[in-house]
């Protein structure tokens, strides 16, 4: 995040990219508007890395 002053305070930026290292979000405090950004990430990557539980009739 960069702060940038523009004459009404500070405004904060996110730049999201992708990386092969795996990211801890324990104990990260995120902003209403963030939330949904960080639930389609954590959805995403859950879809990708987690393994699907499959019940035979």
């Amino acid at each position: 995040m960069r702060p940038q002053t523009d004459g009404d305070g500070f405004h904060d930026y996110v730049v999201m990219t992708r990386t092969a290292e795996q990211i801890d979000f324990r104990g990260v405090v995120v902003d209403a508007p963030l939330q949904p950004y960080l639930d389609a990430y954590v959805s995403a990557w859950a879809a990708t890395y987690l393994p699907t539980l499959e019940v035979a009739p």
